[in-house]
């Protein structure tokens, strides 16, 4: 057997050093990449629970939170008081987030508020379509009760509206279909007179009018007019008009109205 001069041998031993140095290497890589993965990991469950901590806090806390402070202001409001329920676009610049909804209060028993809004917050057609129809099928009472009410209230919010079963108004109305059960409603020509001792003139939000209001315009009422496609409406001077106004007008204002419970 050849026997290894003493260059072959340093050679040889070296290769092995270099050998044990890339295993000791490859052990050291393995482990701060096994650290890293742990770092990572407990990372990443740090980051998801401060999403879930902001999630809800932004979509829990906060919106109970708030309601809880609006029933605090409400169960000490009065007949003619100004109070703060729900919010919505007003002042028409979408980027900076909806706006307080101002609300009257019209009338208080035991422990609940009939609210009407301050301001006329929208303008729609009571109608969508020229035909007869009454409160109960109109497609402005479909809207209040599903797209307003949706955009206006929280989860919390709508929980204390309570749905109220109103007619149109028989006295003016022979014809004035059923009554229907609502969340969200108008009033009709009876109660714009008990509630209303003066002036029922009314100025439109800024959203209202980009929407085709008239800063102070006309604004519905849920009684129907002297036919089945007509709708009473009090006009811009504070008048109602139990005669009506064509279902598919463009230009009346919207003003909701409801219940809430304070208990």
């Amino acid at each position: 057997m050849p026997r290894l001069d003493n260059d072959k041998k340093v050679n040889l031993y070296d290769a092995r050093q270099c050998i044990d140095k890339a295993k000791i290497c490859h052990k050291d890589a393995e482990k701060a990449a096994k650290k890293r993965k742990k770092v990572f990991a407990i990372g990443a469950s740090i980051v998801c629970a401060c999403m879930v901590f902001v999630i809800t806090f932004t979509t829990v806390i906060i919106p109970k939170q708030r309601l809880e402070d609006e029933m605090d202001l409400l169960s000490k409001a009065n007949v003619g008081d100004s109070v703060f329920f729900g919010t919505y676009e007003q002042d028409n610049h979408i980027t900076n987030g909806k706006e307080k909804i101002e609300w009257t209060v019209f009338n208080k028993e035991g422990g609940s508020l009939l609210l009407i809004s301050k301001y006329a917050l929208d303008c729609h057609e009571y109608n969508d379509s020229y035909t007869d129809v009454t409160w109960e099928t109109c497609s402005l009472r479909k809207w209040l009760n599903s797209s307003f009410i949706r955009k206006a209230f929280s989860g919390y919010e709508k929980a204390r509206i309570y749905p109220v079963t109103e007619d149109e108004n028989a006295e003016y109305s022979p014809d004035s279909g059923n009554a229907a059960q609502d969340r969200v409603f108008l009033l009709n020509i009876t109660e714009v007179d008990k509630y209303f001792s003066s002036d029922t003139t009314c100025e439109a939000t800024d959203y209202a009018i980009a929407q085709g209001a008239d800063k102070y315009g006309s604004w519905w009422l849920r009684s129907s007019g002297r036919a089945s496609a007509f709708a009473a409406y009090v006009d811009s001077h504070g008048s109602t008009h139990d005669s009506g106004c064509t279902i598919t007008g463009i230009n009346v204002a919207v003003r909701p109205a409801l219940w809430i419970n304070l208990e």
